[in-house]
């Protein structure tokens, strides 16, 4: 563990919500989506996948020399080299999420958390909520909003801050703000990126709750990638990219409590292999609750992050890694043949207890992970559901699940699932995998990993359409969220969002039990946020938030007519039915409007459902969704 008191280095070591929002308006409402294909999904199992040529290890820089000398000797290795993956984004890209969260002590009634994917590790948002008060980010502010009971609902406070607001956690009477600065100034370097940017984690207690106090900001040079909260510690993941002035890299530095140092070349970890960008990535550990306990860290210079997956013990980190071809002279010669290696993904744990953050392990696996669902801890295995997509021509994507122990080595492997499509959802629940693919129909997948050394399909549902998030119901029941498709002369045809309910009781058989299908240019942001969900069970409550589009010609003139909200469903186990939508949105012919009035997130306390937009917090009843109150909050 690093302190940054503490100079002596130990030297062991152990061993992708707004940025979709605009293509999504734009594939929306230009007009109907045709993907061209061909063939069907089939369950054919194929040879298993050549054995990766290396296993990724760590090692530390003995010297800035080293560390310099590391980065002029790949990087130039990658002239001449086009990699055939897509750019890696350096920002991130459940049942109702853990216990303890609240900011109020004692509250007594009911109310719902952020959606997260593992039990007690919470994940930032910009909503949050204690029974009591909502927290929310609006633009370059968090608000604090009285918010029950409803009748005393108003807003409290408004804490500005001077950069882009990442995220929130609220934990017992403390409020935990990133916030990004913009970079320093725009340049070009050889090693990418745009400049330098600041990441501030700032700690607000909230003892006097419309006068919250700041007492402690942590400031480390990078872009916020994610982060998540196990109990009292918050563990932050910065990305810097490694940039090259003449002969000289800045080196990332942490700043806490007025100190501020600079992490040392011999504290930094580098890979065995090369790679073609390269980021220094920070991962620290902070007590919010304890701001004499100075943060802990590790750092890092890796590729460009893929994905952040966390447990309660353990972080994961993925680096994709693209198959590459020479650029030759000729423009004949210039074919996909001669791809050098395997489109795969690194993958690193480092085991988290307190303040306490030691990479353990490192491994390979074919393919790419699509997302943090895409990955899974359970009983000391890891799984991890990968594509591998087509880059060769006359090859078609394969679809895999891998079960690697705690050393990350592959002991089990289901290679060749649905060959020809890709991966586009997976969960993973208890002993069972549950996998979308998709080309024409949506193939949902059962597959049983009880025994980890022999992962095995146990059924599977051909239904129209696609889900692009899973979420559990209950042990037997899987809910699917996606977009509706039709076929039309060998051609797939968007025709609607769709939300799916399935029975797995019969894991051989699985079936559609409930279906709800929203007609038209429709999406939602749970289709790439999944925090944007509610459910609760127990309630038989399932909201989400909804955008839907008509274009119509009228007078020679084309009109488009536009709605935001969310819509409120009943659900069961047996069936999915609407209840209502609610909205916030007064004038439909004003764009600027229309987007300061969409609804992002929805939360209830007791028996009154929150919904929550830039301009106002609107309160309805769960019993029959009737209009309680508003709140109109203050402008930016």
């Amino acid at each position: 563990m690093l302190r940054l008191s503490d100079l002596k280095l130990r030297m062991d070591l152990k061993s992708l919500t707004a940025k979709c929002l605009a293509s999504l308006l734009l594939g929306v409402t230009v007009g109907v989506i045709l993907l061209r294909i061909g063939g069907s999904p089939l369950l054919t199992q194929t040879p298993q996948s050549p054995t990766l040529s290396y296993q990724p290890t760590l090692s530390r820089f003995s010297s800035y020399e080293e560390l310099l000398q590391f980065l002029n000797r790949t990087i130039p290795a990658a002239e001449g080299i086009r990699t055939l993956g897509g750019s890696t984004s350096e920002g991130s890209v459940k049942p109702t999420g853990g216990e303890g969260y609240g900011g109020v002590e004692g509250s007594q009634v009911e109310y719902s958390r952020t959606n997260v994917q593992v039990e007690g590790v919470d994940e930032a948002d910009i909503v949050k909520c204690d029974g009591e008060h909502i927290y929310l980010v609006s633009k370059d502010r968090v608000l604090i909003v009285k918010a029950y009971p409803p009748e005393d609902a108003e807003v409290l406070t408004s804490i500005k801050l001077n950069g882009t607001v990442k995220g929130i956690y609220i934990n017992n009477l403390r409020l935990v703000i990133f916030e990004e600065s913009s970079p320093i100034r725009p340049i070009r370097f050889p090693l990418g990126g745009a400049g330098l940017t600041k990441t501030y984690i700032k700690i607000y207690d909230l003892g006097v709750i419309d006068e919250p106090v700041l007492v402690r900001e942590v400031a480390v040079n990078g872009s916020y990638f994610d982060s998540r909260m196990i109990g009292d510690y918050v563990y932050v993941v910065v990305v810097q990219p490694a940039l090259i002035y003449g002969d000289k890299v800045p080196l990332p530095y942490i700043s806490s409590n007025g100190v501020t140092r600079r992490i040392e070349p011999s504290e930094i970890y580098h890979p065995n292999s090369t790679d073609y960008r390269y980021l220094f990535t920070t991962i620290l550990a902070i007590n919010i609750q304890n701001e004499l306990e100075e943060p802990t860290y590790q750092v890092f210079l890796l590729g460009a992050t893929g994905v952040l997956y966390v447990s309660l013990d353990n972080i994961y980190l993925t680096i994709p890694k693209y198959p590459v071809y020479t650029i030759l002279e000729s423009k004949e010669a210039q074919k996909w043949t001669n791809v050098t290696n395997l489109e795969k993904t690194e993958i690193y744990r480092l085991h988290i207890e307190g303040g306490n953050i030691t990479c353990e392990a490192s491994g390979v696996v074919p393919g790419y992970v699509l997302n943090q669902f895409s990955m899974d801890e359970y009983k000391g295995y890891l799984r991890v559901a990968t594509t591998i997509r087509r880059f060769v021509r006359g090859s078609s994507p394969k679809n895999n699940v891998y079960i690697l122990n705690e050393s990350l080595v592959i002991v089990g492997r289901l290679e060749g699932i649905a060959p020809g499509e890709t991966i586009y959802s997976a969960r993973f629940i208890g002993d069972r995998c549950y996998l979308v693919t998709f080309r024409r129909v949506d193939p949902f997948f059962v597959i049983d990993l009880s025994e980890p050394t022999e992962p095995k399909v146990l059924g599977w549902l051909k239904v129209s359409g696609f889900s692009r998030y899973l979420h559990p119901y209950d042990e037997n029941h899987i809910i699917g969220i996606g977009m509706e498709t039709e076929v039309i002369d060998d051609a797939v045809r968007v025709t609607g969002m769709k939300i799916s309910l399935f029975d797995v009781s019969d894991v051989e058989n699985p079936i559609e039990v409930g279906r709800y299908v929203i007609r038209g240019r429709a999406y939602s942001p749970v289709l790439w946020d999944h925090k944007a969900l509610l459910f609760d069970k127990e309630r038989n409550l399932l909201v989400m938030p909804i955008s839907t589009f008509e274009r119509r010609i009228v007078n020679n003139t084309i009109m488009v007519e536009l709605w935001q909200g969310v819509y409120v469903f009943n659900i069961t186990a047996e069936s999915l039915t609407l209840r209502g939508n609610i909205t916030h949105v007064e004038n439909l012919t004003e764009w600027g409007s229309l987007y300061q009035s969409y609804i992002k997130r929805s939360l209830y306390i007791d028996d009154i459902l929150y919904t929550v937009s830039d301009v106002k917090i609107k309160m309805n009843s769960l019993l029959d969704l009737s209009e309680i109150g508003e709140v109109e909050l203050p402008e930016s």
